[in-house]
């Protein structure tokens, strides 16, 4: 069974209830809980940029403001003389707000990097020390054959819950690929992997140089991280302009043309319109499963029923609160037996 599973942020804060009752803290002494919400609350950060906006587009945030703004700049462009046009859009509302944002963007990397420098990921193991092992197992006891994991996700926290520690090698095992050999992404090696994984919009590790990425080293400051944040209707776009974002997406859109079933855990995809399309485009076919597993579903279907024709499967993650329950979830997710609506996990 070939499966593609798309993994957003409310898959961080479904982990974050799981430890809230264990009494883990952090190596700066906050309860694991607290920190990880605090890590998947980092964007609010970038909502002071918007203030001076609001009062003139007051139901936008967001990416969603950063929508508006475009709207506004291709009016100004639209309007503009020719010999003025390029001055005026270097002062356009979104000229400035983009250059604050990949400042913000950088600051925010930095959080995630300190995270990984006060072992928070090694906290997240203590938590959670059988989910990797279990992890590996369910992957071949469900027959799965080929896994395309696409975290929608800037953090390394789904990374390090996949990686566990082999008896046999004695040491660490990630279970699975993300294509980079010695910091260099390599798409022959990708592509021909089994289970992968892709930071579809970048990562905090992603460093952006002039015509090159790079995924730098453990806990290594980002100068220049590649963490897409954009208009929605832009992200296309934006994510094809980088070697790797773009082999990542050619990747997933193969995927899409072969697998059996999509899984999606923790996305609203309520700014994703560019994977909307790629499920509809390449997903939306008879024989299929698309299955939505969130703490509030039935949004998350409303998102995808019109780029899928056929039945939406759903499973709420509200009673998901141990290790246990997480491993029985993806145990039910990963069953090649096709399912009506989902009992709670």
């Amino acid at each position: 069974m070939k499966i593609v599973c798309f993994i957003g942020s409310g898959f961080n804060y479904m982990l974050a209830d799981i430890v809230k009752s264990q009494s883990i803290y952090t190596k700066d002494d906050i309860p694991l809980h607290e920190k990880l919400i605090s890590l998947n609350n980092l964007w609010y950060q970038l909502e002071p940029l918007f203030l001076q906006f609001h009062e003139f587009i007051p139901n936008r945030h967001g990416e969603l403001m950063l929508e508006a703004l475009d709207g506004i700049q291709a009016m100004l462009q639209k309007t503009a003389t020719r010999g003025n046009a390029s001055s005026l859009v270097d002062q356009s509302p979104l000229f400035t707000a983009n250059l604050l944002i990949k400042e913000e963007m950088r600051k925010v990397g930095e959080h995630f990097t300190m995270f990984e420098r006060n072992e928070g990921y090694s906290t997240i193991h203590r938590a959670l020390p059988n989910f990797g092992r279990a992890f590996n197992g369910l992957l071949r006891s469900q027959l799965v054959s080929d896994l395309y994991l696409c975290t929608t996700n800037y953090d390394g926290i789904i990374d390090s819950l996949l990686t566990y520690y082999c008896r046999e090698s004695k040491s660490s095992k990630f279970i699975m690929k993300d294509g980079f050999i010695h910091g260099r992404f390599n798409e022959s090696f990708f592509r021909n992997s089994r289970y992968k994984i892709a930071h579809i919009h970048g990562s905090y590790r992603y460093f952006q140089g002039n015509n090159y990425t790079e995924k730098l080293k453990k806990e290594t400051i980002n100068s220049s991280p590649l963490m897409v944040y954009d208009n929605p209707i832009r992200k296309e776009a934006t994510i094809l302009q980088n070697e790797v974002l773009a082999a990542n997406y050619r990747e997933l859109r193969r995927q899409l043309t072969m697998c059996d079933k999509v899984i999606t855990i923790g996305n609203s995809f309520k700014t994703e319109p560019h994977l909307q399309r790629l499920i509809n485009t390449h997903f939306n076919r008879p024989n299929t499963q698309l299955l939505v597993c969130s703490d509030k579903p039935e949004e998350v279907v409303s998102e995808l029923e019109p780029y899928y024709n056929f039945q939406i499967n759903t499973q709420s993650t509200e009673h998901v609160k141990s290790e246990k329950q997480l491993i029985g979830l993806f145990d039910r997710l990963l069953s090649a037996k096709r399912m009506a609506t989902l009992a709670r996990a």
